[in-house]
């Protein structure tokens, strides 16, 4: 009996339907939120290493869902847009710096009651 139940469940079309869509969505964000953190280190600190984790767990984050493509796009349109901002004004690197942290850590607790279902 045990066995054709097993059968029967691995046969199943709406179970093997299933496997497919359902996410880890702890997974995501926990990927989602260690790229924000790599983020802002790379954004502070600068150097190759922290990019290089940051791409590497924002890919991981937008491929098991693709909603976390906002959490990993943000901090880099924020950087162009201080970038840009920058530039055009003449703003000290240290006031730069700090706006963008406090815009990463704004975005973190985002991101982080989004993916908790958290309503503040």
């Amino acid at each position: 009996m045990r066995k054709i139940l097993g059968l029967l469940l691995a046969i199943s079309p709406l179970l093997i339907f299933y496997s497919r869509i359902c996410r880890p969505y702890s997974a995501v964000a926990l990927l989602a939120f260690t790229a924000l953190l790599l983020a802002t280190r790379w954004m502070q600190a600068g150097g190759f290493r922290p990019a290089l984790f940051f791409i590497i767990t924002g890919v991981l984050a937008i491929y098991f869902h693709l909603f976390a493509m906002v959490t990993v796009a943000a901090p880099m349109l924020a950087a162009f847009v201080f970038h840009v901002w920058k530039h055009f004004r003449k703003i000290p690197r240290a006031d730069i710096e700090r706006r963008i942290s406090i815009w990463t850590k704004l975005e973190a607790r985002s991101s982080s009651s989004c993916a908790t279902g958290v309503k503040k």
